[in-house]
């Protein structure tokens, strides 16, 4: 019914204006109402609410502790400080280990190079029997890595390249560690006796055929995982003939 149908009529104007208040009236609380109250069924559950099924729960001594671990575990602060502890002792050891090998690497081929080099004395008689020439020469090839005094250095003078060989094995059965000439060995060269291969000791005489015996027990130069190389014994041995002098 259009509005202008009721002039005219004042009873019937009454009730439509009656009716068109009350519809307004009526209308209005629903949009002064928040949006959620729209939907009802968008509401959120009370957490302290419980619903028919619902189990009465109590936290133990367990869930805490439960809770405590779970918290620790998405905890992330100081996880870099951790990862760089255990990524630093792997790669600190491996350097270690690293430079230790590369140390005795070098010690080991600075003492056979300045062994050649000094010995080139030796085949003209003029060096000293003691071989302190030969470990003076090998610390200054080291830059001290390997002192002076704590090379061992052993010469044997033998007549000919044919005598300057290894000790032939035996079995030593008594324990002295001297071979008796009941106890047998083995004869490499066929010569029918058994040859010691000690020779004579010193720097030997003209023509002579002299073995040189170096020996040195290296001494870690790194804490930790270095000293795993403690106590290796590094050795150079030379053979050289002197010179008709």
């Amino acid at each position: 019914m259009r509005r202008d149908e009721g002039r005219g009529h004042p009873h019937l104007h009454h009730h439509l204006r009656h009716y068109t208040r009350q519809r307004h009236s009526s209308a209005l609380p629903r949009l002064r109402q928040p949006a959620g109250e729209l939907f009802p069924f968008a509401r959120q559950r009370d957490p302290g609410q419980r619903l028919r099924g619902d189990r009465a729960r109590t936290d133990t001594a367990e869930d805490r502790r439960m809770n405590t671990l779970a918290r620790l575990l998405r905890d992330r602060g100081g996880a870099s400080t951790v990862e760089f502890a255990l990524i630093a002792g792997v790669a600190l050891s491996l350097m270690t280990t690293v430079f230790e090998i590369s140390m005795i690497g070098f010690a080991r081929q600075a003492m056979d190079t300045a062994a050649h080099r000094a010995v080139r004395l030796g085949v003209t008689g003029r060096a000293p029997d003691d071989g302190a020439w030969i470990a003076a020469a090998v610390e200054r090839a080291t830059v001290g890595i390997v002192p002076a005094d704590e090379i061992r250095v052993t010469a044997a003078a033998h007549a000919g390249f044919g005598a300057a060989r290894p000790a032939e094995p035996f079995t030593d059965s008594d324990g002295d560690g001297v071979h008796d000439p009941s106890e047998p060995f083995t004869d490499n060269n066929g010569n029918g006796i058994r040859d010691d291969g000690a020779g004579v000791p010193g720097a030997g005489g003209a023509s002579e055929v002299v073995v040189y015996r170096l020996e040195h027990v290296w001494r870690a130069l790194t804490p930790g995982i270095g000293r795993l190389f403690e106590g290796r014994v590094l050795t150079t041995t030379l053979t050289v003939q002197n010179e008709p002098f």
